[in-house]
């Protein structure tokens, strides 16, 4: 009995600094991810942004790629709504914040010059085609290319169009997003776990 009684010692020493290993290691992972020190370049899935009172989960981030400049675009969601963090530095930061619209136009023709959404004339500014890829995926990272077509309102309304799959005069499938340029300061950025809030793991 005595035998027994030290192996079954023995085995529950085992299991308690087993796990005393594995807490202290998630405490660690923790303690990294809180240290991390965010910005609107390096944001990553379960990252939280907050902005009008409202927490915006990442859920994904794309990387758009013409020639040697890039720009960023996360996908942030709240429950059922879901948001486009649109990060474009070239000469300066450029900050919007977008969500999805449907907008009747024809896969036939190119965008027009300038469109009319809610009384408010859009106008063209810029267009080309972008590689885009999804850094933070495990799988279907590269997306493939995109046309785009840039509009602006003023000093601060934007919409865009992007074509997939096809061509500005052919098939395929459009994308049409309209917000709002955003001060970068209007955002307060915390780290997240790493783990997607509303995509099965």
């Amino acid at each position: 009995m005595t035998g027994i009684f030290m192996v079954l010692l023995l085995l529950l020493l085992v299991m308690i600094a087993f796990i005393g290993v594995q807490r202290r290691s998630a405490l660690s992972r923790h303690q990294v991810e809180a240290d991390r020190t965010l910005t609107l370049f390096d944001l990553r899935v379960g990252d939280i942004v907050q902005h009008d009172a409202t927490d915006w989960v990442v859920e994904d981030r794309l990387v758009y790629r013409q020639g040697e400049f890039s720009w960023l675009e996360y996908l942030l969601r709240d429950d059922d709504r879901s948001v486009w963090l649109v990060v474009n530095e070239d000469d300066n930061l450029v900050v919007t914040l977008e969500h999805e619209i449907d907008l009747p136009l024809s896969l036939d023709a190119k965008p027009p010059s300038q469109l009319e959404v809610d009384g408010r004339l859009y106008r063209l500014s810029e267009r080309g085609t972008a590689d885009v890829t999804a850094e933070q995926r495990r799988v279907n990272r590269r997306l493939g290319a995109c046309q785009f077509f840039d509009y602006r309102s003023g000093s601060s309304a934007v919409l865009s169009i992007e074509l997939w799959g096809g061509n500005s005069s052919g098939a395929g499938e459009l994308e049409v997003t309209i917000g709002e340029r955003i001060r970068p300061l209007s955002l307060s950025l915390l780290p997240g776990d790493g783990q997607s809030v509303y995509r099965p793991s």
